[in-house]
């Protein structure tokens, strides 16, 4: 059995009396309403009547609280819904993850091979360096041997125009010789001639 305060129907005042209520639902005054030349009755209206104030003061904060109570359901379903956008939207990041990783590790790969290339390159460079080296080394010593042959040709020349003109020189003296030599003969065979003939006696 409960025991609540409701207002009297039968009072003007906005008097409160109390009310028992059994399991079968039906409603009876556990308190009749007692004679108002009582003290006791007095203060037990005004107890009453605080009490009920407080019942209707609870009641409204309750009330309150039933709306706040809403709006935090509001908030939180928009906070569940939100945070459902956020675990969608984690996982949308998750896979831009993955897809970053991957293409992460593709330019990696890239940079490795790369590398290994400029490696190469350099070792190859390094190595036509050392044979432009070696091939400037052989021009320069083709240039000296060149210029050593350069010499010995305007030698030659110098040379061989030296034993020209001793050549023309010998060439006019033995020619000089010859003519000389010829002349001789001839005079010679003169002489031969004319002492062989016989001499003329004088009449």
């Amino acid at each position: 059995m409960s025991i609540h305060p409701i207002l009297n129907p039968n009072s003007k005042s906005n008097e409160w009396i109390w009310v028992s209520e059994d399991p079968s639902g039906k409603s009876e005054s556990s308190l009749p309403e007692p004679k108002e030349t009582s003290t006791q009755v007095k203060n037990i209206k005004t107890t009453l009547g605080k009490v009920a104030e407080e019942f209707l003061s609870l009641q409204k904060s309750f009330e309150e609280m039933a709306l706040k109570n809403a709006d935090n359901e509001r908030m939180v379903n928009s906070l569940i819904k939100e945070r459902s956008d956020l675990v969608q939207e984690n996982g949308q990041l998750r896979r831009q993850t993955a897809d970053l990783q991957e293409c992460y590790a593709k330019l990696q790969h890239l940079v490795n091979c790369l590398t290994q290339e400029n490696a190469q390159l350099q070792d190859l460079t390094s190595n036509l360096q050392h044979g432009n080296g070696q091939l400037r080394n052989s021009v320069s010593h083709f240039q000296r041997e060149n210029g050593q042959l350069r010499s010995s040709v305007n030698h030659f020349r110098s040379e061989n125009s030296r034993l020209q003109h001793l050549v023309k020189y010998w060439e006019s003296a033995h020619l000089s010789l010859w003519l000389e030599k010829n002349e001789m003969q001839q005079k010679r065979q003169k002489q031969e001639r004319d002492c062989s003939e016989p001499h003329e006696k004088p009449s």
